[in-house]
């Protein structure tokens, strides 16, 4: 039984994966029992005797002779473990003085031996110099299970190894699979025939079983790739309807096409594309150097298993295992990665995985998951270039997707990283073609030889349909396999507030002594007397927007004042602070805690350096404010967090907190040691986020909540609400809401363009998309919302918001209806988007469904609409106007 990031997942033979498909690269962690007495193991020492090397491993003690028969090395333990290995093509003798035996792993699951015996011609008595028969033993779970695997190197002959996967049962028996089929041990002729043999129990080896693994040599050059093993078909991978061919390059191997057997899905490129992509750096130069599969290895190597096929390529220290997981019945392939080095003065810095790519012009969209998600059909402009962090505001979702939009058909490229590590994610068109790539920083950058493991996968999968059924594959895989879902409906949790899991409508204000902002505030109140108003106020503190962070106290000298009148209006009240920088001149142009306080806990860079960020503030000469960033991971950081809001929440008694950017700002690969994460990339950073909010809401009293900046996933079902400020601009689909939509409340788009738009164009497609998306309507401020002629949509959207809440909160997004008919367009402002939009949500309790419609053109509409699973039907709409429809 596996454990896959602390979810029950049984495999399907049950069997130890084979030793060239590390599981660790897969994101897999084996429970084990204690390691046996006596280890770690040491190199083990050659023993004096005429023919003979020994070394104990924990309890059981191996030894080598030649002494059987000539070409023959018989490994034997008191009749527990029997291996013979024979050379059966060839004139070859064992060189038994030159035998090297050496510990090349342990680390408590694992434990590596290998066994190295030099070569000679029996023929000239010449030494052959690098010739080697290596004979690795894998102990796993403290010699419950063991592996041998035998390689033969040497240099002017061509190894044949044929290293099948066996296993053993519950009924003693020890099964081997040759050819694709299970058979037992017993029934497998031995003389001849090549085999690997995991078994539960070292006891199960002896006489009656032993482990032959058969080495043909024969002289000749040794290719760089070979493709000739057992269940290879040329070339080719096939999954389903999706096949890769693979082009050899002089030293390396490529991708040279991309096929859909229903001819829909197409990339046929000029050249060959890299399947990978790694990039290290000399501890001791600094230089740094990008290797790719296409180019420079010393060897490429593809072995087979039952789930795919395996490519391991070599090059000096440097090497690269990359597994493609076949699913056919899906027509999907899974990408696996893993780098290791045994070089300590060479450390990993990124690796790119396997890019998806399709033949994409006019009709053809690609899908990344920018705000709610963006669906943008490529002939719309001549070129794509978009590359943003994950998760971040940037990449809010890790997968993309392309499609041919009238013949309904893609590729979907997800990111099965069930931790959901740093990432940058991109979707990029040239000369005709779409490409989804990723680039993932490594963990423990600057650690020697650190090496490279991708968590889960890189999912490659042909689909049927649009954006949505892209998203659903998504989906279905993050409510099983994520380790951030948490699967608590909003409804269920207790950091969410009933006020702010049904909250109608947002406004915003700042803070301004200086004019009556209260004022303006409850005359736009009029217009919702009859629902509960949710405030996001800005600079309450005495301190400027963006300088002197994090000094918020003391508060204005009317906070108190204003509290009290907001309140009597049932208007809840959400201080604005910042929860990721501290100015490192804090006070003023003074350095007032940032060195003696604040330092230690910055994240920097390789050379020390505090990492900063600046956002137009000015200090008073003039100069931008430098703020730095603080690490997630740092104790002080969390403590001051602590203070900030107690204060905010408990002293001055607000109902909330927003904690700006936490969801936004993308993790920054901090290089301090003294902090208590590894260096670089993976999923510390929000890691140490939870940690923070987890200690806040202890703190945090009845009825409180926090919200944060933006809707990156890790955060989903881990922060109380997320404003998505930024879910603005052409091409958007409600794909956020499709996977998150019953599990994190958000709210609030961006008003603030509607000063630059005199047509109103922007005012009417944000306040349709929140009621078709979800998200609850808002984040306007008074003057906008007073201004604006088409306030009565906005009231409209918030009162339906309000009478139908429980379909938002306790319900799914399903897919848009399909509308047909006379439905205008609305063009400027950036957008081009439908007259009329449409939504549809399930609710969870009784299955009920909603259809959102909203008119955003000046004239009437009368048009068909098709829901999905469900009758169509005729409707009719004033203009400018919203209306919900009960199925």
């Amino acid at each position: 039984m596996f454990i896959l990031h602390g979810k029950l997942k049984p495999e399907k033979d049950d069997f130890i994966p084979a030793p060239y498909a590390d599981p660790y690269a897969a994101g897999f962690a084996i429970e084990a029992p204690e390691a046996p007495a006596g280890t770690p193991w040491d190199d083990p020492a050659v023993a004096a005797g005429e023919g003979v090397l020994s070394f104990k491993l924990g309890a059981v003690e191996i030894r080598l002779t030649d002494s059987i028969h000539s070409g023959w090395l018989h490994a034997a333990s008191g009749g527990n473990l029997n291996a013979m290995f024979n050379v059966i093509e060839g004139d070859f003798d064992f060189f038994k003085k030159d035998s090297v035996i050496k510990t090349l792993k342990n680390d408590g699951r694992m434990t590596v031996v290998r066994v190295s015996t030099l070569l000679k011609e029996r023929e000239s008595g010449a030494e052959l110099g690098g010739a080697y028969v290596h004979t690795d033993l894998y102990f796993w779970k403290a010699l419950k299970t063991v592996t041998v695997m035998t390689v033969f190197e040497t240099k002017g002959y061509t190894p044949v190894r044929e290293i099948y996967q066996c296993r053993a049962e519950a009924d003693g028996e020890a099964y081997m699979n040759p050819d694709g089929g299970w058979r037992k041990l017993s029934d497998t002729p031995q003389t001849g025939s090549g085999g690997l043999l995991v078994c539960r129990d070292l006891s199960e080896y002896g006489a009656a079983h032993p482990i032959v693994t058969h080495v043909s040599v024969e002289k000749g050059e040794l290719p760089l790739v070979r493709f000739e093993p057992r269940n290879w078909q040329g070339s080719v991978i096939e999954s389903g309807d999706l096949t890769i061919k693979l082009e050899k390059t002089a030293n390396g191997l490529g991708i040279g096409s991309i096929n859909d057997k229903k001819g829909i899905v197409k990339y046929d490129g000029t050249a060959p594309e890299p399947l990978f992509k790694l990039l290290v750096r000399s501890l001791d130069t600094g230089r740094e150097e990008m290797l790719s599969s296409l180019s420079d290895w010393d060897n490429v190597i593809l072995e087979t298993t039952s789930e795919g096929p395996v490519f391991r390529f070599e090059k000096g220290p440097v090497n690269v295992t990359l597994a493609a997981v076949l699913e056919p019945e899906l027509s999907r392939i899974g990408w696996e990665i893993s780098a290791r080095i045994r070089d300590k003065n060479i450390t990993a810095l990124r690796l790119d995985p396997p890019a998806a790519r399709m033949n994409a012009n006019y009709g053809v969209n690609l899908f990344m998951s920018y705000g709610p998600g963006m669906d943008v059909p490529i002939g719309d402009r001549s070129e794509i270039h978009s590359m943003s962090p994950y998760p971040s505001i940037g990449m809010c979702m890790q997968y993309m997707a392309i499609y041919d939009v009238s013949r309904r058909r893609g590729i979907y490229n997800g990111y099965h990283d069930p931790e959901g590590s740093y990432k940058f994610l991109l979707g990029d068109t040239h000369l005709g073609v779409c490409k989804t790539e990723a680039m993932i920083p490594a963990e423990g950058i600057d650690e020697p030889a650190n090496g490279f493991f991708m968590k889960g996968q890189d999912v490659w999968q042909l689909f049927d349909g649009d954006w949505y059924d892209a998203t659903v594959i998504f989906r279905d895989w993050v409510w099983e396999y994520a380790c951030w879902f948490t699967g608590e409906p909003a409804a269920e949790r207790k950091d969410v507030p009933e006020w702010l899991l049904k909250m109608p409508v947002w406004m915003r204000a700042d803070f301004d002594e200086k004019r009556d902002w209260i004022g303006e505030l409850l005359k736009a109140r009029e217009d919702f007397r009859e629902m509960p108003m949710g405030l996001h106020l800005y600079c309450w503190h005495k301190i400027p927007f963006d300088t002197n962070y994090p000094h918020y106290n003391p508060e204005k000298d009317t906070f108190h004042e204003a509290l009290e009148v907001l309140r009597s209006n049932n208007i809840k009240v959400m201080p604005y602070i910042n929860g990721r920088l501290w100015d490192t001149h804090d006070k003023g142009d003074e350095d007032y805690q940032f060195t003696s306080v604040a330092k230690p806990g910055a994240a920097k860079g390789r050379n020390g350096e505090v990492i900063t960020e600046h956002y137009g503030s000015k200090n008073s000469k003039g100069e931008d404010i430098e703020l730095a960033v603080m690490c997630p991971s740092s104790a002080i950081w969390q403590e001051k967090q602590l203070e900030i809001n107690n204060w905010i929440l408990n002293d001055l008694d607000a109902d909330a907190v927003y904690i700006d950017q936490i969801a936004a700002a993308p993790p920054v690969t901090c290089m301090d040691k003294t902090h208590p994460h590894r260096l670089g990339g993976g999923s510390w950073w929000y890691y140490h986020y939870y940690n923070l909010i987890g200690h806040l809401r202890l703190h945090a009293g009845k009825d409180k909540c926090f919200t944060t900046e933006s809707n990156a996933e890790p955060f989903a079902g881990h922060i109380g609400g997320m404003l998505v400020w930024h879910w603005v601009g052409p091409h958007q689909v409600p794909a956020f809401p499709v996977v998150y939509g019953e599990y994190q409340p958000t709210f609030g788009r961006n008003y603030g363009i509607c000063k630059e738009d005199d047509t109103g164009i922007s005012f009417r497609i944000l306040t349709a998309e929140s009621l078709c998306f979800g998200d609850q309507p808002g984040w306007v401020t008074p003057d906008i919302y007073l201004e604006s002629p088409y306030r009565d949509l906005f009231k409209q959207v918030a009162k339906l918001r309000f009478k139908y809440n429980d379909f938002y909160y306790a319900g799914t997004c399903q897919r848009p209806p399909k509308l047909e008919g006379d439905l205008g367009r609305l063009t400027g402002a950036g957008f081009d988007s439908l007259g009329v939009r449409s939504g549809m949500w399930r609710r969870k309790s009784d299955g009920k469904r909603i259809v959102t419609l909203v008119n955003v053109t000046e004239e009437s509409r009368s048009f068909r609409v098709i829901p999905e699973d469900a009758e169509p039907f005729e409707t009719s709409m004033d203009p400018i106007s919203a209306k919900l429809i009960e199925l």
